[in-house]
Parts: structure tokens; sequence; C-alpha cells
């Protein structure tokens, strides 16, 4: 393929400055360096008035554009070379690629680490090359030419109206794929929210990023709740949703001016810190008589990570039980061995259930046949959510 484009990626997502972003979009940037047409890779700020559309793509080098919105992406290997072959063939449209939200039904997704994505991108290969149905909205990414685009922009096209103006037919190509992780941090985590005793009036949050779990305790508890979320962006959108936030990490909480709590969440937090059993200990100290703590936590006990390793790979993500910020890995063993030295007795536990393939299923099973202590319950977890109490 003799065509070559200009990429362009944002600066803006949610999760700026996080630790999850850079390190995807150093990913991203590896990725599309290593794809030969790709002449320039380019940074824009979307708030930025000298950084507008048509400034951005008149500054590009070659005619098609590649153009990343939303930089918080995993992507696929096949996405440069995807994406030019259906521009290739419709010149006067623009192309997104296939992402979670318009997946193929027939082709289900199933994949929780960066080998099973690769597997999982494999079996799209048997689609059609594009189509036009089952379009995402907003769009992350997408292609266009370079030329097309500015004669269709209007003057002072801003980059939230720029899908919506670009030219011709919105083409899905359906054989590449990626992955947003931008809403990492805005889950209101209703599956948790049921576990807290009824009678739980006040909540300390830790680590609750932009503070949805928060909001929907107040609203649906009529309770109050404090959240402990050190990454600035996230604690300012919480702050912009009337939340009470303290802008620090849990290690820097001064119990005494803040009370007591009857309820202290963690919630996919414990494996970020490097000394999950001082955070354990600080509880004592501020949680009420009768409280509980909550936690959801991944197991790296994982078919996926086992699988993996099966294979020699154990990849990090920005996201997922490998994620990029995981300092510690627990198991249901090490788990519950961390709460019954940290003086807690466990009140619920919950495996949260995720199926092995059956080609995994097979290899397994003939392991098991042989050495009966294989923890099948736990190769098909991925989590673990716990209600624990002081002893």
């Amino acid at each position: 393929m003799s065509m070559s484009l200009s990429v362009f990626i944002s600066r803006k997502s949610n999760l700026s400055n996080s630790a999850e972003l850079c390190f995807g979009i150093k990913n991203l940037q590896r990725q599309l360096q290593a794809c030969s047409a790709v002449q320039s890779i380019q940074q824009f700020d979307p708030e930025s008035s000298l950084h507008q559309p048509n400034a951005v793509f008149e500054s590009a080098l070659c005619n098609q554009l590649l153009v990343v919105l939303e930089p918080a992406l995993i992507i696929a290997n096949n996405l440069v070379e995807e994406l030019l072959g259906v521009l290739l063939s419709h010149p006067q449209d623009h192309v997104v690629p296939a992402d979670p939200r318009t997946t193929d039904p027939g082709i289900p997704i199933d994949y929780a680490s960066l080998a099973g994505f690769e597997r999982y991108i494999a079996r799209r290969q048997s689609l059609s090359q594009h189509s036009t149905g089952r379009l995402g909205d907003p769009v992350w990414v997408f292609m266009v030419e370079k030329n097309l685009a500015l004669a269709t922009l209007p003057k002072g096209c801003t980059w939230a109206e720029l899908p919506s103006r670009l030219p011709g037919v919105k083409r899905l190509a359906n054989r590449t794929f990626v992955h947003s992780f931008g809403n990492y941090q805005a889950s209101d985590r209703q599956d948790m929210l049921a576990l807290i005793p009824a009678h739980s009036k006040r909540l300390l949050d830790v680590g609750g990023g932009e503070g949805l779990f928060c909001r929907s305790f107040n609203q649906q508890r009529s309770g109050e709740s404090v959240l402990v979320e050190p990454d600035e962006t996230a604690a300012g959108i919480a702050q912009d949703l009337g939340l009470s936030v303290i802008n620090a990490t849990f290690d820097m909480l001064e119990p005494d001016a803040l009370g007591r709590f009857d309820c202290i969440s963690f919630l996919d937090v414990l494996e970020h810190f490097a000394e999950p059993a001082a955070a354990l200990r600080k509880v004592p100290s501020i949680l009420a008589p009768g409280g509980h703590i909550l936690l959801s936590v991944p197991n790296i006990g994982h078919w996926s990570v086992v699988q993996d390793l099966l294979h020699g790979r154990f990849d990090y993500l920005p996201i997922g039980i490998l994620c990029c910020t995981h300092l510690r890995f627990f198991t249901e063993h090490s788990l519950r061995k961390l709460l019954d030295h940290e003086g807690f007795q466990i009140d619920l536990w919950l495996n949260q259930h995720s199926p092995m393939p059956s080609n995994l299923v097979s290899i397994i099973s003939n392991i098991a046949s042989l050495d009966g202590s294989v923890a099948m319950h736990s190769l098909e977890t991925d989590s673990f959510h716990v209600l624990a109490s002081l002893r």
C-alpha cells in the first residue's frame, strides 16, 4: 500500500496526567511508529485556539490523516493498514475502527489481556472489510483525506463539532478494533453499592476516581460520603458534582479531622498500594464501631493471566488485572491471609465469575486429572468482592 499519513493525537482526556494514560499513549505511539505508512506523529491541544482542526490539518505533511480524539486507547496492530485499505476504496468518506460499542455479535468480546486482545483481533479477520452500520458515538479515532477535510470543514470549526462535519459517509473498518479506557475513573459501581449494609450512612471512598460511587451512595442511601482521590483531574470532576473531596493519598489523611465512617471502600484500589497492610492498619482509627470495609480486588490467578504465562506472556496494560499501576497482586488465598493478619473477619465474599474458553478448559482438565489440587474456581474468578469488619 503506497499511501502515507500524518497522525495527530489529542492531549485531552479525563485521564490527563495519569500514569495509566501516559503508559497508554507511549504504547499507542510505539505501535503507530512501527507502521511504515506513518510519516509523522504530533500531539495537539483541542482547547488551544492555535490548534483548531483547520490549523492542525493544514500542518499535515501527508494527504491522509489519522486523528486520535481520545488518546486513552488500546489499538489493534493492524489499525493503520485496515483504515488505509477502506479509505483507499472510498476516498470521499471518512473511516473509523470498530470498538466495543460496534462489535459483531458473532464474535463476542472475550479478551482480558493483551494476548487475548490480539487473539480477538485475529478472529475479526473473517468479517467484511467495512460497513456503515453499528457506528459508535462519540468518535474516538478516524482517518480522512486532508484536502477533502479542509474543503469540507467550515472556518472556525471546533473539535466538538468536527465529527459531525467530516466528509462523506462514516465507514466502519470491521477488521480492526480499538478499546477506550477513558472512562476508567467514571464508574458508579452499582454492583458494589448493593453490598454496603443498610445501616451505613457515612461512607469514605478511597481512590474513587470521579466520585460516581459516592454520588450514588448519597442519592440512594440518603447518606453522606467523602471521596479521597489523589488524581487532581478526577478529584476536580468530583468536586464539580458537588461532592466532598479530599485530593490526597490515603496515607496522608488525618483521622481526627474526618470523624468516623460506617463504611470505607477500596474498590480496585488495594492493589495500587505499595503497602496494602499499612492501609488496612489505618482503618481502625477511621472506622465507626460496627463498621465495614468494602473491597474489590482483581485476581492474578484468573485464567487469562495463567493462559498468557503458559505462552510466555505477561503484558502490562493501562487497565485490567495487569494494569501498569498495580504494585501488588492477590489470589483468594493471599487476600484472605492479609485480612486475617490485619484483624478483619470476612462477612461476605463473592467471586466474580468469568468462565474459561473451551480450549483452555480442556488443557486445565487434563492437568487436574493428574493433580486434583487445581483451583478451578480461582481460574474462573476475575475479581473478589469482599465485605469485612474488625474482629
